[in-house]
């Protein structure tokens, strides 16, 4: 079996930089900033930056 570099083996989810894992929250955070919503880019920011 192959291993696919991009995905969590965990979660099954693709490895992204905003470190979310849940496949839900995933395609929300996707789906916002495609459309570019800024409030949700914020509060994404603000989350990372208090890491």
């Amino acid at each position: 079996m192959t291993v696919d570099p991009y995905v969590d083996p965990h979660s099954g989810v693709l490895r992204n930089r905003l470190g979310i894992f849940d496949p839900e929250r995933l395609r929300e955070v996707e789906a916002g900033l495609t459309l570019g919503d800024n409030g949700l880019l914020r509060d994404l920011l603000d989350g990372l930056v208090a890491r």
